[in-house]
């Protein structure tokens, strides 16, 4: 008997820690929720870092390295992103316009891919598209599409978050769009790194 009164002494009291810690995260999430009515995106994930709910953002930098390769289609430019830090460095650190139109296959990792252009014809759409299927290693699939402005840094490298887009579906890229991707990829060395060059 005087093991189990012992015992339940000790959970009552394990019971109080808990509850008391409980209480505290309660407290600092009704304090976070608080301030994050009162901020925008951009601090508000500045201040979830500082209270270490989200881990620091990785910063990419505009070096020859990260910088996406581009194809001039009939005077269009598309570039695209070969790996996460040309994805960043391409939606996010260089300087193009945001009203051009950016693309991304839907529901797999893949290259960001940006269209020069505000108004792109359906030509341009589906040559960007086709590019994004080949470049993700598919043949057929969805293909989302929105202007840059819409387009906001998420927590991975690489990630993007999208509002405001639109869908197309393609069942196949045409073959001449694959030799034409193959044959005529170039650097792109933006103006900050052709001044330091």
């Amino acid at each position: 008997l005087y093991k189990s009164v012992h015992k339940a002494k000790s959970t009552i009291e394990h019971s109080k820690d808990n509850l008391n810690e409980a209480n505290v995260e309660i407290e600092l999430y009704s304090k976070i929720l608080d301030l994050i009515y009162v901020r925008n995106e951009k601090t508000v994930d500045e201040m979830l870092e500082e209270f270490g709910l989200i881990s620091h953002r990785h910063q990419v930098v505009e070096s020859i390295f990260n910088m996406p390769p581009m194809i001039n289609l009939n005077g269009t430019i598309f570039f695209y992103g070969k790996n996460a830090k040309q994805n960043d460095c391409l939606s996010f650190l260089l300087k193009l316009d945001r009203e051009y139109t950016w693309l991304h296959i839907k529901d797999y990792s893949g290259s960001h891919i940006i269209i020069k252009s505000k108004k792109p014809t359906e030509n341009e759409l589906l040559f960007a598209s086709e590019l994004a299927l080949y470049l993700s290693k598919k043949e057929a699939g969805e293909i989302t599409y929105t202007k840059k402005k819409n387009v906001r840094k998420g927590h991975n490298p690489g990630e993007a978050i999208l509002k405001n887009y639109t869908t197309i579906k393609l069942n196949h890229i045409r073959k001449e769009s694959i030799e034409y991707i193959k044959n005529h990829s170039e650097p792109y060395i933006s103006p900050k790194m052709k001044k330091i060059n």
